[in-house]
């Protein structure tokens, strides 16, 4: 217990005295406990236990494991080439045993959460586009010019207007606790789209849905990014984006399979039977993250985590140089906005990911041209979501292993350029134009790639941590929500002349975007050291 507790508990003795017996003081104080763990269940204060008793009685320190693991590691410079391939993937490989099995546990149990809930997020929202196609359209008459759109527009609405709202609640509400109850909320109204009548209550559903589903990726990188050193973050961070690939991979498939299977069952077209599907498999992923997520490092009371475990997250806090995640108050959030890192980065985050607009019409495409039946259309494009996820393994895992973020973002921007290229250019043969489709999905390494590199730079700002991802999507959704209604207009289509052209504008401002994130955060860091070096001076000469 904090003095400051204590002083409180002192306040309520001394007016329990004055006014009441020995019963009612005993009453005080157990109400005041009873309040300060409920608190402790849901809030991450300062005055909260912060697994600072982890080494009363102990014969060492946070500094003598760092000390110990530092001389165990491996260096990836004198490591034999089996142990340099495995890195390359799964950089633990270099960490000493004890430390690897940390690692092993953290990966396991936050990622079985972080990839399901993912999945079934990127699920709930890319069935919308499915259903669309195979016979939502055609119940709910939905002919208008931009009926297509709407339904991505109203998801952005909502999604735009809480994304930072939910980031700064993190700061207050645990995310083993407000991560799974979002989702729980979200699934029964993607439920509840099946017994729709018209494209209104589709519409209303869908900004409800964007609202709920704005706290799940800010605040899942939020979590992963107080865990992992600059060696992983990359790779983690894909393995939440690649998730999204694997997502429309399988929607194609689920909207397929529920199509021939389910179409007519008990009455319903197969389209509304997805949305049920994806109830049915959603609640199960919630209760594992109430179960699974392990909040932050200072405070995890998680159940999986030995005492051992948790003196090693803080150990790694302290190497990682994590700055302790904080409630914020009106001066700090004013402080963050008015930052010159966070618009930094949300500029070159959104010039980079805009772009990607020109990979959503694929589907409407291969409809347009009237030889593919309905399965056809849902599972062609799995071959750019494949293209996705491979191109993301190997763009993060690179920038990971080689340090070298700019090149593997500028590389990135121009695939993203040469596919809108081809696509502004249309009239080539069949089989480029679907080379160009399917290229285009590969252009979302970009934003994995960047997410890791800002946490790596400003990895003892955690008020910046928790804002730059939801004002980032939410400056990206905004553009989503209304940028697609005046250049790629549902009665334009397939061919988008300027829609592609303005795509292919956003990628090549994204390349210029990376090398001003390269050069002004490297006169930042050069800044720092020498700071940082004067400081450790004074400290040694004091």
């Amino acid at each position: 217990m904090t003095s400051k507790e204590k002083d409180q508990i002192d306040v309520v003795a001394d007016v329990a005295s004055d006014t009441t017996s020995n019963q009612d003081l005993y009453k005080a104080e157990y109400h005041y406990e009873v309040t300060n763990k409920w608190k402790f269940f849901f809030l991450n204060e300062p005055g909260h236990p912060l697994n600072a008793d982890l080494f009363d009685g102990e014969d060492y320190n946070i500094d003598t494991i760092l000390s110990y693991e530092d001389d165990q590691r491996t260096d990836k410079k004198t490591a034999p080439l089996w142990k340099k391939i495995i890195g390359f993937f799964w950089d633990p490989i270099f960490l000493p045993p004890s430390e690897r099995k940390y690692m092993l546990k953290i990966d396991f149990f936050i990622y079985i959460y972080a990839i399901l809930a993912c999945f079934i997020k990127y699920l709930d929202q890319t069935n919308i586009n499915n259903a669309f196609v195979s016979g939502m359209k055609e119940d709910l008459n939905m002919y208008g010019s931009n009926d297509y759109n709407l339904l991505t527009t109203y998801f952005n609405i909502g999604y735009l207007s809480f994304s930072v709202p939910m980031s700064i609640l993190m700061k207050y509400i645990r995310p083993s606790i407000l991560l799974p109850s979002c989702e729980i909320l979200w699934t029964f109204l993607v439920m509840i789209m099946a017994v729709a009548k018209n494209k209104e209550t589709i519409y209303g559903l869908r900004l409800l849905q964007g609202v709920i589903e704005a706290s799940s990726f800010p605040g899942l990188t939020m979590l992963i990014g107080e865990y992992y050193s600059k060696e992983s973050l990359g790779k983690r961070m894909f393995m939440l984006d690649a998730t999204g690939s694997v997502a429309r991979m399988f929607a194609g498939y689920i909207q397929a399979g529920v199509y021939t299977t389910m179409n007519g069952r008990y009455g319903l077209p197969g389209w509304k039977w997805v949305f049920l599907v994806d109830g049915f498999i959603s609640i199960p992923v919630a209760v594992l993250g109430f179960l699974f997520l392990p909040d932050f490092p200072r405070n995890s009371k998680a159940f999986w985590l030995k005492k051992k475990e948790r003196q090693f997250a803080l150990a790694r806090a302290k190497l990682n140089k994590k700055a302790q995640p904080k409630p914020m108050t009106i001066k700090s959030i004013i402080k963050t906005f008015t930052s010159w890192k966070l618009w930094l980065f949300v500029t070159t985050y959104a010039t980079g990911v805009i772009g990607l607009n020109s990979t959503s019409y694929f589907a409407l495409y291969l409809k347009w041209l009237k030889k593919y039946s309905v399965q056809q259309i849902n599972l062609i494009p799995t071959a750019g979501s494949a293209w996705q996820f491979l191109s993301m393994l190997i763009f993060s895992a690179g920038s990971d292993y080689t340090g070298n973020r700019v090149g593997w973002i500028c590389l990135n921007e121009f695939i993203g350029f040469l596919s809108c290229l081809l696509l502004s250019i249309w009239n080539i043969p069949f089989g480029a134009l679907i080379f160009a489709f399917i290229l285009g999905f590969g252009t979302l390494s970009a934003q994995t790639i960047l997410m890791g590199w800002f946490a790596d730079v400003f990895y003892d700002e955690p008020d910046l941590k928790a804002i730059n991802i939801g004002l980032g999507n939410t400056i990206v959704y905004s553009f989503n929500a209304f940028l697609p209604l005046g250049i790629y207009k549902s009665n334009e289509g397939p061919r988008y002349n300027l829609g592609y052209k303005i795509s292919m504008m956003f990628f090549i401002i994204g390349f210029i975007m990376a090398w001003v994130f390269w050069f002004v955060t490297n006169w930042y860091n050069k800044k720092r050291d020498i700071e940082e070096e004067k400081e450790n001076s004074k400290e040694l000469n004091a």
